[in-house]
């Protein structure tokens, strides 16, 4: 049985007998799980597919949590694209944090959902000005709203502390950018990751630490970087940013250290 049918079989039986619309949010998390955790494309597909079943139920959290997993797929499927196919990769961030939008609209939310979606906006904000560095005026200043709205609302939600660390990596010094504050943010993000609750994300702990693990080689520490980019790599061992981005530096840099 090929990955396509299996996935389709995986969607289409539980939610034969389960057609609620928490169900479907559920099953479609634990594709944009599975997909990130094995770098599938047609698993994170399938999310989405999965995920537009509910994004117009009447339940509006369910709804508005099926935007949020939704965007979150665009997410991991911005960055398999990235360095293959840029125009996919824009897109997907683009979708992404356009549904986004519709599940912010929700009347109703707590401060730490909307604080998600305000992090997760703002990440897929920033691909789209990675991706095409002309839309950084334009969205530039969304983004940096986005974050600083996420982090008063939720200042000890994991996510946000971790997204809000991306930023501070990908931002240059002379525009705010500072790889010690952002290893601080990732430091006391790793503390906090747990299992999810209800339709809540418990997703990010091995992108936290793999991205202290770059903040440490960013400031040229190997031996600080090591112990996070190894448990990054053992709590995700398919992730292609560990094996052919970090793992690489890790090992030239320990080469200069001697």
């Amino acid at each position: 049985m090929n990955l396509r049918i299996a996935l389709l079989l995986f969607i289409a039986a539980p939610l034969a007998a389960q057609p609620d619309a928490t169900a479907v949010v559920e099953r479609g998390r634990d594709l944009v799980t599975a997909g990130h955790l094995s770098g599938s494309v047609d698993s994170l597909m399938a999310a989405r597919a999965t995920l537009g079943i509910a994004l117009e139920a009447d339940d509006p959290d369910a709804a508005a949590w099926a935007g949020y997993y939704t965007a979150l797929a665009d997410y991991r499927l911005s960055y398999i694209f990235w360095g293959q196919d840029a125009a996919r990769a824009l897109q997907h961030a683009e979708q992404g944090a356009a549904v986004l939008e519709d599940a912010l609209a929700t009347s109703g939310l707590g401060d730490d959902a909307r604080a998600e979606m305000l992090a997760l906006k703002a990440t897929l904000l920033g691909t789209q000005m990675g991706l095409d560095q002309s839309r950084a005026m334009s969205l530039g200043q969304a983004a940096t709203q986005a974050t600083a709205t996420s982090m008063r609302l939720a200042p000890g939600n994991p996510r946000v502390l971790f997204q809000s660390a991306t930023s501070l990596l990908n931002t240059p010094p002379e525009w705010g950018g500072d790889p010690a504050l952002a290893a601080t943010q990732l430091e006391d993000a790793i503390t906090r990751f747990g299992a999810s609750t209800g339709l809540e994300p418990g997703w990010g702990e091995d992108d936290a630490n793999a991205w202290l693990g770059m903040a440490h080689l960013m400031m040229g520490d190997a031996s600080a970087a090591r112990p996070y980019i190894d448990r990054a790599a053992s709590l995700n061992p398919s992730s292609s940013f560990v094996q052919y981005k970090l793992m690489p530096w890790l090992e030239q840099l320990e080469g200069e250290e001697g």
